[in-house]
């Protein structure tokens, strides 16, 4: 039987990802995914803010910032990303930035910075290019110097990943890779009891367990729902804002039309009726003040 619970929803993915009780799985899933942004593998993790089941009682706004520390190394910021939002590349560089400057206090060396990754996993096609991964690094375009190691934000696209299953690509990615990407894009869809024999591991039934519980313990199961049902709420609003303002935007573009459409009318009339005054001799001042034309253009005709 299908599991039927998203690990894509906040508080199923920061228990998944951000549980002190399972940190073998973020270790494990970075591990796959770093060597393709040419990063060394992490040794060990410390979550500083881990899963509690009460930060998701309180605001239904829940900042789904996953903050993970190797130890003397770098910082690694995990975020879940379901819907492309339009500023989300600007949202991307700001966390970065605060992970990066919240690691020296005010007269700190510059040079006790360390390197700070940010990763973003976005439910939908977000770049438009047909890339599943994106690498962005600090360098020069003319000369491919690198400003810093310290700058890294890769995001990975579930849905053009997805996508990558009717194509060649497929088994450009990684076994490892692919196992964590399938779960989080169709982990809904799994059976615990029949896995597909590239996904029967530790690791997913780890996972799929930690899902369960969602199904199993009614605290969490209330949570689960209540936390999908905002997020389809949430959905729904700015969909039907975006449809609003898009008719809100037609009116005005309307009524831009037929104001300029008006003024283009009224111009050319004023200039037939000068070319008319012309042929009869009539004087430019007496033209310019009969069609409102300045005099210049008048005499231009």
């Amino acid at each position: 039987m299908q599991i039927g619970i998203k690990p894509t929803v906040d508080i199923v993915f920061k228990k998944l990802f951000g549980s002190n009780d399972h940190k073998d799985l973020p270790l494990h899933f970075l591990n796959e995914l770093l060597p393709l942004a040419g990063r060394e593998p992490v040794s060990s993790l410390t979550i500083l803010n881990p899963y509690l089941i009460a930060d998701f009682e309180g605001d239904k706004e829940v900042s789904l910032d996953l903050r993970l520390e190797e130890p003397d190394k770098r910082d690694i910021q995990v975020e879940m990303q379901v819907r492309s939002r339009g500023a989300l590349d600007n949202r991307m560089l700001t966390t970065w930035s605060k992970l990066y400057t919240s690691q020296i206090g005010r007269g700190d060396s510059y040079a006790l910075h360390r390197p700070a990754i940010s990763i973003w996993i976005i439910g939908e096609a977000h770049f438009g290019d047909g890339s599943w991964l994106h690498v962005f690094e600090a360098h020069c375009r003319r000369t491919g110097h690198t400003l810093s190691p310290n700058f890294l934000i890769l995001t990975i696209e579930l849905e053009v990943f997805s996508s990558l299953k009717k194509g060649p690509q497929w088994d450009s990615v990684s076994p490892g890779l692919r196992k964590w990407l399938t779960l989080l894009a169709e982990g809904e869809t799994l059976d615990p009891e029949h896995l597909p024999e590239t996904m029967a591991d530790a690791d997913v039934r780890e996972a799929l367990q930690i899902m369960s519980t969602f199904k199993l313990q009614d605290r969490e199961r209330i949570l689960y729902d209540s936390r999908q049902d905002y997020e389809w709420t949430r959905n729904a609003e700015m969909a039907e804002a975006i449809q609003e303002g898009m008719k809100e935007g037609m009116k005005e573009g309307m009524k831009e039309g037929e104001k300029k459409g008006r003024a283009d009318g009224e111009r050319a009339k004023a200039l037939s009726d000068a070319r008319n005054f012309k042929r009869l001799g009539v004087s430019t001042a007496i033209i310019a003040e009969a069609t409102g034309l300045p005099e210049t253009e008048v005499e231009e005709l």
